[in-house]
């Protein structure tokens, strides 16, 4: 009789071969796709990832991630009641509907969100174009391109949410300068994210002669796709003393705002910008070298 009942499929009969058919698609269907965790009160979440900080990466219903430690696990079910615990405690395997997210680090060279590292290195380089603040100054020809690049590490403080900093060196043909910036990044998707950077100058050689008055300012906005790169927009605002070879007072200052914008390289690509310009700067001193 229960062989019988068990047959009945919405109202009808199944074949032998079909009730099996109809089983297996059903548990492909329903494989995975319900959890139920015991932490203090049994819940049912979609998926369960340990990570190699003690910690689990667990998945909810709504798609929200919360972070709980492995020994506060006391038993997981899969959606046909089997157990689990040993699985996602001892062996660290993942359990449930989706694939198993990239191996989570403490720390990695590639930007990302909280759900795979908890902090990263900032190695950004930027090669941008003045979009305004001309002043008519005599090296005005040498500041139509600047090269941006900032170095440091980032943690992320929620899944949402990165916070960190960066030293930073800013150059054109006619300046350089150089300085700290707080780096904040907002968490769009696992593969999308902004983020701004105030910051301060606090070295500058301002146009050969002319006298860095400090601290200035520096700060940037930008948009990355996947850690790698993106575009970038950076204003800088600085005060120096007017050179002396100039037909002015030579006690007088000048306060500069540019803004610039362009695009951003990050991770090892970034690494790789810095790499080509100090490359392209040798060379280029080499060139001169042989003139003279």
């Amino acid at each position: 009789m229960r062989s019988e009942a068990r047959r009945q499929h919405e109202g009808g009969l199944l074949a032998d071969d079909d009730l099996g058919r109809a089983r297996e698609a059903r548990a492909r269907r329903d494989a995975g796709r319900e959890l139920a965790i015991g932490v203090g009160k049994a819940r049912r979440v979609l998926s369960i990832t340990p990570r190699s900080d003690g910690m689990a990466a667990v998945q909810n219903l709504d798609g929200s991630t919360d972070y709980i430690a492995l020994n506060k696990i006391q038993r997981v079910e899969d959606v046909l009641g089997m157990d689990r615990t040993g699985d996602v405690v001892r062996k660290g395997h993942h359990i449930g509907a989706s694939a198993p997210p990239a191996r989570w680090k403490s720390l990695r060279h590639l930007a990302g969100p909280k759900s795979v590292c908890g902090g990263y290195l900032i190695t950004d380089t930027a090669l941008l174009w003045r979009m305004s603040g001309s002043n008519g100054a005599y090296y005005e020809k040498d500041k139509a391109q600047m090269v941006s690049l900032d170095y440091g590490y980032a943690r992320n403080v929620s899944d949402a949410y990165s916070v960190g900093g960066a030293a930073f060196f800013l150059g054109d043909r006619a300046r350089v300068r150089a300085g700290i910036r707080a780096r904040l990044v907002r968490w769009i998707s696992p593969k999308v994210s902004v983020d701004a950077g105030p910051g301060i100058v606090l070295l500058a050689n301002e146009e050969g002669e002319a006298e860095f008055k400090g601290p200035g300012f520096s700060g940037q906005a930008g948009l990355t796709f996947g850690g790698l790169g993106g575009i970038l927009t950076e204003v800088t605002s600085v005060t120096r003393k007017q050179s002396p070879y100039e037909f002015t007072n030579p006690n007088a200052t000048i306060h500069e705002t540019s803004w610039h914008a362009g695009a951003r390289l990050s991770g090892v690509p970034g690494v790789g910008g810095t790499v080509g310009l100090g490359v392209m700067l040798v060379a280029a001193i080499a060139s001169l070298s042989g003139t003279w």
